[in-house]
């Protein structure tokens, strides 16, 4: 596949975007359960599954691009720099939502509004889990 800076930052732009409206959705949800007695946790169901779908496609795109990203010598990937940017800044938003996200789960089972077979495994529960997925993630995918 042939590289296209243009391209490759047009489709980091929307899933930043894309990241914003989670992390919007997220935090009024947070704000949501600090404040309400009663919480409603299916009211941002319809919302989170079309997030869920663009989601999808933005990652879609974004792996096509991080094979040819992948490919490219390192002298080529330090001339788009503004690609590099736009790299960190959705992994930043990216961990941001997953950090957010926590959070909310944390009030909910606080509330006891989850089911326990929704409960995370005990991986899952430790609090570098998500800084250690990131960091493989972040490693395998644009070195």
């Amino acid at each position: 596949m042939n590289f296209s800076a243009e391209n490759m930052q047009r489709d980091l732009q929307t899933y930043a975007a894309l990241c914003d409206e989670m992390l919007a959705l997220a935090a009024h949800e947070n704000q949501t359960l600090r404040e309400k007695e009663n919480f409603s946790p299916g009211a941002h169901d319809g919302r989170r599954k079309e997030l869920l779908s663009r989601l999808d496609q933005s990652l879609g795109s974004l792996r096509t691009h991080r094979t040819a990203w992948q490919n490219l010598p390192a002298s080529e990937r330090s001339r788009h720099a503004d690609v590099s940017r736009l790299i960190g800044t959705t992994q930043q938003l990216a961990m941001k939502v997953i950090v957010l996200d926590r959070e909310n789960e944390q009030g909910l089972l606080r509330r006891g509004l989850v089911p326990a077979r929704h409960l995370a495994t005990m991986q899952h529960a430790r609090p570098t889990y998500a800084a250690g997925v990131y960091q493989q993630h972040r490693a395998a995918s644009f070195a």
